[in-house]
């Protein structure tokens, strides 16, 4: 609804904005007339005038009729008595009666003419002369004749002239640097804020002297002057003065005030000059500002109407750009098949036109986007395009880029060292180390990383070698961080002496010139040596505040073309070495706690999805939040490096900036906030009988803790490939109903889990990895008899009560007797069922006809729960679920779902689809990303359908699907499962699970004993009864009625005390006597 407004407001906007400046315009002309009559800055306004009549027919036909009106005869409005139709006409007319020498300047600015002749014409009749003696009229001139250069010897700059701004806007190609300096080195000290044209015509001139500068910073104070501004004529010239501010905007992060210019000036100004492919572009530069902030949706808005608009009016207007930016909101948008659509459209019409740089770009997209989904062939074959064109096209630039691509593509894909290193040959052969020095760099950086990998760390040095003598400015980054990777390789090959005369060279220049991740790498090479040199305490000294950076940095730097925060080596590299002091230190407990640090590093980019964010923030606060992230990545960099006595300012202002961060934070998630949890503050908090099982995947080891209330016992194991590959058989065997005990019996033993104490009695399991997909109570803890004799096996959920938590940190949550969700929740339970999803005719989702049952089913068993409500069916809409499920206390959802491979905030829960049609199947789908817009606070959420609580696994996040967003978007306590089961069966079980729960057992132990009632009567093969896992707060949920309980206690006291009574009086013989 949001969107159709904004679309519906820039259509009727524009339609009112051209009477609306018409009006404007005679306004201005008015004023120009009134002060060329009172001689004030006539030369000035006399301009101003000539260039409004000559932008709109009806300004120019109003000033006619007041000139005629008026009998001007004796004054230079006379000269507007009957306007020419071309603006270089009617100069010419006004320069030529005038004898103006501004306004000649002007003229052979623009004229097509002639411009010696036009000169040689007025030097006949004027004598050249300048008002002010700070202009070389005769040197302007001729330079302007000839396109020669002009300095401040030529024009001053100490002042300002309608003549700069002349110059400024029309021959900027003509002005030296030293011009350009020294005018915005003068202009600087001028604050000219006077109401009238003369000011006005100064500030728009200082905006272009510091737009021409890529000076955007300076044009900040700038802004509201000239967005109030009236008096600057309503023209082209106009329309590129704001196009400036506009550019400058956006290149300082003002995406809300470039949206304002865009909305507000530049196309109703465009509509009114009837510029229709200015309107177009200027429609487009919205759709780029609303997708830099986020406002995808809004985005793909634009760029629909915009394509629509440019084939029913036919406009000669290229439509490749469009069909890119348009497919790229589509892939942000999760709709990738259209984004594909559109790529090939636009690859068609770039092929058309010969659009080279746009083919490039599209070839380089779909690269892209088919070595993320590990489409090998594909992406290669898009590269081999790429690489044909670059050679048709003669361009040797992109053809290197393309070659080093190919060569890390085969690198990643294959392994293949021999043909990255040919295609890098190739790469050599057509880069210029000094034309194409970044790219020939770059190259070099590849060549060493695959040097590297083979452990040819001599070569490697050779190749960072070239790049120090390519770079022989010290302090350049590419130079400091080449001297990183010396430092680094000469660690591994254990030369300390070398190792330690490169980082005293690298610690000796700014560091904070490099990107966070160079940083990062300088720091760990440096603790790295500390370490082996026998130095911990220096050494853990820079670990920590560096691995506190990063998981600070994470959490307000996701990634807007992946959606999640991409954890670099560098990171993992810091984090494995912090981890193995720690634990070389025997404080195994230290390194859990920095290990699940990195567990759950990416989860912020869940409620910092933009898909999230721009559903609860508007545009100036998402702008503003944007400023805000980019200003802590810039201090943090600071603080890294800065020496200890500048620290703590810098800390301060961190502090600042956070203060104001948390403001939206807080509205995007209830998560926030968490400060550290420490292992001995956990372990106070397990019971004798429990043990906590901490598990993190680390660069190809499984970091695997086992933590009692009295020890911790960490051990790491090699995730080699014979141990990846029994991960991966083993959950692909489960899921497809071929469970192999055997795999799983060997994973028990990996775990251990035969050696735990006989007196521990339940497990909470913190995963990671494949155990997102192989649950614990699934295992074997006794070598079975065959692969298949499951029946005969005994499994951990026979023994354990297991609970899941994602982190540390959900120790922090107390499981609570009473939750607050309770009391606020309307309804106690409310069921969601579908059966039938023959509308989604794409999906090929089979029909499940036992959800309707179900829900029902669950419904009558809650006895004890008295608010109860089903939606069955035609009822079970993605509407209903948005109005209903945040009131409830538990939410039952028995449908199909889907994991996103892509984006895991596309995960999906499909409701009730009405019609068959294929445009609206976005519209009745749940994506995860929507969740963070409802006010979740349910305690219990029961997802029974296909793989809910699976999801693609990224480094330092788990598994990010459906079930990772439930709880950020603040769901208490998931149930989930991990693979499709049959219909029947997860009905059934669900049925017995609420069953278990209204008789007042725990979430836990009403699972465990489902899981236990499907082993012992319906089917022991893991694959029915395992997919099940709880994750977070285990409470019971269903307390039976306190009257009844106090009734049956009552009743056993009065038997009691009855059957004592009786015994007394038959001891004593007044009853039951013997005759």
């Amino acid at each position: 609804m949001l969107l159709t407004l904004l679309i519906g407001f820039l259509q009727v906007s524009v339609v009112s904005a051209d009477s609306n400046l018409v009006e404007q315009s005679k306004s201005q002309a008015n004023y120009y007339i009134n002060n060329i009559k009172q001689g004030q800055y006539v030369g000035e306004n006399i301009w101003a005038l000539t260039i409004l009549t000559n932008s709109h027919p009806e300004v120019r036909e109003a000033v006619e009729k007041k000139v005629q009106r008026g009998n001007y005869t004796n004054d230079f409005t006379a000269l507007f008595h009957n306007i020419e139709h071309r603006y270089s006409d009617q100069l010419k007319k006004i320069v030529f009666k005038t004898g103006s020498v501004q306004l000649l300047t002007e003229l052979l600015l623009i004229s097509d003419e002639n411009r010696e002749v036009i000169y040689e014409q007025y030097s006949s009749k004027f004598e050249l002369k300048h008002d002010r003696k700070d202009v070389d009229i005769k040197a302007l001139f001729k330079a302007i004749i000839n396109e020669d250069t002009i300095d401040e010897s030529v024009v001053s700059t100490d002042t300002f002239t309608l003549t700069h701004l002349l110059l400024l806007f029309r021959a900027h190609n003509q002005l030296s640097e030293s011009f350009l300096t020294s005018l915005i080195e003068n202009w600087s000290q001028k604050n000219n804020s006077d109401q009238n044209l003369f000011s006005t015509l100064y500030n728009a001139s200082y905006l272009r002297a510091l737009y021409l500068n890529y000076d955007y910073g300076q044009t900040t104070p700038l802004y509201n002057q000239l967005i109030k501004d009236k008096l600057f004529p309503n023209s082209s010239l106009k329309l590129k003065l704001y196009r400036y501010l506009d550019y400058s905007m956006y290149r300082l992060g003002y995406y809300d005030r470039s949206l304002q210019i865009a909305r507000k000036y530049t196309l109703p100004l465009a509509t009114y000059l009837d510029k229709e492919k200015e309107q177009i572009n200027i429609k487009q530069l919205q759709g780029v500002y609303l997708y830099s902030i986020g406002k995808i949706k809004a985005a793909e808005k634009i760029y629909q109407e915009v394509l629509k608009e440019i084939n029913q009016k036919n406009l000669n207007i290229p439509r490749s750009s469009i069909y890119n930016n348009l497919a790229l909101t589509y892939h942000k948008l999760g709709k990738y098949d259209q984004f594909l659509d559109l790529q090939f459209q636009a690859l068609e019409t770039a092929e058309q036109s010969n659009n080279y740089s746009h083919q490039l770009e599209i070839f380089n997209n779909l690269f892209i986007y088919y070595k993320k989904n590990n489409d090998q062939n594909n992406a290669l074959e898009y590269l081999e395009r790429a690489k044909r064109l670059a050679q048709e096209k003669g361009s040797n630039q992109d053809l290197g880029k393309v070659y080093i691509s190919l060569g890390t593509s085969v690198r990643q894909f294959n392994q293949s060292f021999k043909k990255a290193f040919q295609y890098f040959s190739k790469a050599e052969k057509v880069l210029d180390p000094k034309n194409n020095s970044e790219h020939f760099i770059y190259l070099l950086i590849e060549q060493a990383n695959t040097f590297e990998k083979q452990k040819n760390y001599s070569a490697a040095i050779n190749k960072y070698d070239q790049i120090l003598s390519l770079t022989p400015e010290e302090n350049s980054p590419k130079h400091l961080d080449a001297l990183v990777n010396k430092a680094l390789v000469n660690l591994k090959m254990n030369k300390m002496n070398k190792t330690k005369s490169l980082i005293s060279k690298y610690k000796s220049f700014d560091l904070s010139q490099l990107d966070f991740n160079q940083i990062v790498k300088a720091k760990k090479v440096e603790a790295d040596y500390l370490f082996q040199t026998g130095n911990i305490s220096k050494a853990l000294e820079i670990l920590e505040p560096t691995l506190n950076q990063i998981v600070v940095r994470a959490q307000g730097s996701t990634d807007l073309k992946s959606g999640f925060w991409h954890i670099e080596d560098e990171y993992l590299d810091a984090f494995e070495l912090t981890a193995s002091i720690y634990m070389d230190r025997g404080q195994p407990g230290k390194a859990v706690e920095k290990l699940d640090q990195l567990k759950t590093i990416n989860d912020a980019s869940l409620y910092q999805n933009p898909l999230v964010k721009s559903s609860l923030l508007n545009e100036s606060e998402l702008t503003e939040y944007k400023q805000i992230t980019d200003q802590l990545d810039v201090v943090r960099k600071k603080l890294l490096t800065a020496p200890e006595d500048e620290q703590f300012e810098i800390r301060q202002q961190i502090n600042q900036l956070n203060t104001k961060k948390r403001k939206y934070d807080r509205r995007l998630t209830k998560n926030i906030d968490l400060t550290p949890t420490s292992i001995r503050q956990i372990q106070n908090k397990l019971s004798g009988r429990e043990l906590l099982l901490h598990i993190t995947e680390l660069k190809d080891q499984y970091y695997i803790a086992k933590i009692s209330r009295t020890e911790i016992d960490l051990k790491t194991i090699d995730l080699d490939d014979n141990r990846r590959q029994l991960f991966s058989n083993a959950a692909q065997q489960i899921a497809t109903r071929e469970t192999n005990l055997d795999s799983l019996y060997k994973i028990s033993q990996i775990l251990e889990l035969n050696e735990i104490p006989h007196y521990i009695d339940k497990i909470t399991l913190i995963p990671d990895s494949y155990f997102y997909q192989l649950p614990l109570d699934i295992l074997p803890l006794e070598a079975p008899s065959n692969s298949y004799s499951y029946g005969e096996a005994t499994y951990a959920i026979e023994k354990f009560n297991t609970q899941y938590l994602t982190t540390l940190e959900d120790f922090k949550t107390p499981n609570r007797s009473s939750s607050p969700s309770t009391s606020k929740a309307r309804m106690n339970y409310v069921g969601y069922g579908v059966s039938n999803f023959e509308n989604y005719a794409n999906q090929s989702l089979v029909p499940l006809p036992y959800a309707q049952s179900e829900v029902v089913q669950i419904a009558k068993s809650l006895t004890n729960l008295s608010q109860v409500e089903t939606y069955i069916n035609k009822q079970s809409t993605k509407s209903t679920f948005k109005q209903t499920a945040p009131h409830s206390q538990i939410i039952h959802l028995a449908t199909h779902s889907e994991v996103s491979e892509r984006d895991p905030m596309f995960s999906t829960v499909y409701f009730n689809k009405s019609t068959a049609d294929s445009d609206s199947t976005f519209d009745d789908r749940f994506f995860a990303y929507e969740l963070f817009e409802m006010d979740l606070s349910n305690e219990m959420v029961m997802l029974n359908s296909c793989e809910s609580g699976s999801g693609s696994y990224i480094q330092g996040t788990g598994v990010m699907g459906i079930s990772r967003a439930l709880r950020y978007a603040g769901a208490e306590s998931l149930i989930l499962n991990l693979w499709s089961v049959n219909d029947k069966l997860a009905s059934e079980f669900a049925v017995q699970f609420y069953s278990n729960l209204n008789e007042g057992k725990s979430k836990a132990e009403a699972l465990r004993s489902a899981k236990q009632h499907f082993i012992n009567t319906k089917n022991a093969d893991p694959h029915f009864w395992g997919p099940y896992m709880l994750i977070g707060n285990t409470d019971p949920i269903v307390k039976p009625q306190q009257n009844k309980n106090l009734a049956m206690a009552g009743a056993f006291i009065f038997y009691f005390l009855l059957m004592v009574g009786l015994s007394y009086l038959t001891q004593q013989g007044i009853i039951f006597s013997k005759r």
